[in-house]
């Protein structure tokens, strides 16, 4: 969803005759937390998938410390288009994952056979199937879009693209010059 809110946010700037060279001037500070809050995120997955079980009972809380870094980020850009949204959907996103001990509890109705076979025997650092006793349900992946990628997203996740859009959008304006 993301991926698709950024590229409509650029659509939809390129359409309205906005300048896509004034993305490079969006004054987007400390670009390197994002990255690491993902990269150990993405590390988690790679490494629950080729069954390193040994780091199973750290998986939860290095999920969650990881969204440290992106609340600094959002912290230090605060005053860019589009990240109270952003700051709105990523917080919706921790909360409900840090009351599901760490993993962000997903709809097992529209996942292909293989990923739901994964999440069932533990294969994924930061997600689990959805199940009786997940908290803040609806605050999980529950909302399933099938295009343009099908796939599950939280409301959180729905908040954030639109942040990400309209930063993108709006970071497109032609920077003004003072006369």
């Amino acid at each position: 969803m993301l991926v698709s809110a950024v590229a409509l946010g650029l659509i939809i700037g390129l359409l309205t005759k906005k300048d896509i060279r004034a993305l490079g001037q969006l004054p987007v500070r400390a670009i390197y937390l994002p990255v690491l809050a993902f990269g150990i995120q993405f590390l988690l997955d790679f490494l629950a998938a080729r069954q390193y079980s040994w780091l199973q009972d750290w998986w939860g809380i290095i999920h969650s410390a990881s969204y440290f870094f992106l609340f600094w980020w959002i912290y230090l850009n605060r005053a860019l288009p589009g990240m109270w949204w952003i700051g709105g959907g990523t917080f919706l996103n921790f909360l409900v994952i840090i009351a599901n001990e760490g993993y962000m509890p997903v709809h097992p109705g529209f996942l292909p056979e293989e990923v739901r076979l994964s999440l069932l025997q533990g294969f994924n650092g930061t997600h689990r199937l959805l199940r009786e006793d997940s908290v803040l349900y609806f605050l999980a992946d529950i909302i399933y879009l099938p295009w343009p990628f099908r796939e599950l997203n939280s409301i959180g996740d729905v908040l954030l693209a639109a942040g990400a859009g309209w930063l993108i959008f709006q970071g497109m304006q032609k920077p003004t010059r003072p006369v």
